[in-house]
């Protein structure tokens, strides 16, 4: 009877054992998932970036070329009517300063968001890692003691 009583102890310790395992299962099985829609959302941002990047710099280049146009009328416009035209193109080129400027704050806003995210990443993918390790050590913790208390 005592045998019994204790093999009945033992099975529902393992019991116990093997539904905490279950849950700790269940429990990194959706931390991996949010981990997932956590990777994904960086890399949806990501390619955002990138879009946005692409777009400022084919704002910046279609600016130079503009400014390449610009200037070369403005030339010829100088060499009919004299200086006022040179004011102009001076007026001109400030303001296509200004804008480059404020292109380039933006692309390096943009850089700054992508290195963010990349951090990000980073550390969710550590968190997911050290979270796996941790798991594989219970497992490991809960495999010695079932197989200790087998042998009994």
């Amino acid at each position: 009877q005592a045998v019994r009583r204790l093999q009945e102890e033992r099975d529902a310790a393992v019991g116990d054992l093997t539904q905490q395992l279950a849950d700790r299962q269940a429990a990194v099985g959706r931390l991996e998932m949010q981990v997932a829609s956590l990777v994904q959302q960086g890399k949806e941002r990501d390619d955002a970036a990138r879009e946005r990047e692409a777009a400022l710099l084919q704002e910046i280049r279609a600016g130079e070329q503009e400014r390449a146009e610009r200037e070369h009328r403005h030339r010829l416009e100088m060499h009919e009517k004299g200086v006022e035209h040179d004011a102009r193109l001076a007026e001109a080129e400030r303001r296509h300063d200004e804008r480059r400027a404020e292109l380039a704050e933006l692309l390096r806003a943009a850089e700054q968001a992508r290195a963010r995210l990349e951090e990000t990443q980073r550390k969710e993918r550590q968190a997911a890692q050290e979270l796996r390790l941790a798991h594989e050590a219970d497992l490991v913790a809960l495999q010695e003691r079932l197989g200790g208390g087998g042998g009994g």
